[in-house]
């Protein structure tokens, strides 16, 4: 389960920025100015999550990225839109039209040649994360969502330590001022 102690911060841009980054451009500036550090951060980071999904997915990159497209398309469904991490795994709901995946789809967005996809299909149906519906639409099945919470867990502990180092290291230099907002105010200033 996601740690719900949260730290509300403002994230506030300085005056001191690089004059080319927005808000939006900080972190590749960041990269520009301490690569080795910064991609360091980024390449440590993406190993834990890359190790752990190699050992899950039996070393195959490639049912990697096809779960992940069909994921994707799922999670693009307005009823997810609002979901927390916990909810998801519950119930899938039927998709919309536009948001439907299938064999050919997946091998024009992935690259991976199509009877390739079809045969890793197949192996995700077998262990039970996606299920073929009507027309060879394929969805993923609530068991990828249990069966894959650790690696999603791990990915989201990256992405928090990620934050939370490039933010220092940018109020570090004056680009970004880090305030604590009080706890009572915080949601207000988020949902705004």
């Amino acid at each position: 389960m996601i740690d719900d102690r949260r730290q509300f911060l403002s994230i506030w841009r300085m005056a001191a920025s690089p004059p080319d980054a927005t808000l939006r451009g900080l972190v590749a500036s960041l990269m520009k100015e301490d690569f080795a550090r910064t991609h360091w951060l980024w390449v440590e980071g993406h190993l834990r999550i890359l190790v752990e999904l190699r050992q899950v997915f039996g070393n195959d990159l490639d049912k990697i990225m096809i779960l992940a497209v069909i994921g994707q398309q799922m999670l693009g469904e307005p009823q997810f839109q609002t979901s927390r991490f916990e909810q998801l795994g519950n119930v899938i709901p039927p998709l919309s039209q536009e948001r439907l995946t299938n064999i050919g789809s997946i091998a024009a967005a992935t690259g991976i040649p199509r009877e390739s996809v079809r045969r890793k299909v197949d192996e995700l149906v077998k262990a039970g994360w996606v299920v073929r519906g009507a027309n060879g639409h394929l969805v993923v099945d609530a068991q990828a969502s249990s069966d894959l919470s650790p690696p999603t867990l791990t990915a989201i502990d990256m992405l928090d330590g990620l934050f939370t180092q490039f933010a220092g290291l940018l109020a570090a230099r004056g680009w970004i001022e880090l305030h604590k907002l009080p706890s009572a105010n915080a949601a207000a200033s988020f949902d705004s």
